[in-house]
């Protein structure tokens, strides 16, 4: 048989002590339902933002030039299948040596290095 102090569900009443008293619960801020949504859709586009960031990858701030040409590389190799299909190819070359120093062609093509000077 249950006692007096469970209720129908099964869950114990709380004790007499863990009860807040009326002037514990006079101090909680009220909150109106302007500001309870609000909150939520603050919290929401925030959560949305943090949500989009980590399916970003971003590069790590101390990285060395040799690993950020490892990691654009890999970005671009695998751009150059998501376009094309893995037709083309690209060529680079320093940013100081050439007008323009990228270029795309076509992978059974030769790509002419005094072009664009």
């Amino acid at each position: 048989m249950r006692s007096a102090m469970e209720f129908a569900s099964g869950e114990a009443l709380p004790e007499k002590d863990s009860i807040p008293s009326i002037m514990e619960l006079s101090s909680i801020p009220k909150v109106s339902r302007r500001g309870a949504i609000s909150a939520l859709a603050a919290s929401l586009a925030l959560m949305s933002e943090q949500a989009r960031a980590a399916e970003t990858k971003l590069p790590p701030t101390d990285e060395i030039p040799l690993d950020r040409i490892g990691r654009l590389s890999e970005e671009l190799s695998q751009a150059l299948v998501d376009w094309t299909g893995g037709q083309f190819k690209a060529v680079i070359y320093p940013a100081n040596h050439l007008r323009h120093p990228s270029r795309l062609a076509l992978i059974d093509c030769v790509v002419d290095e005094g072009a664009g000077l």
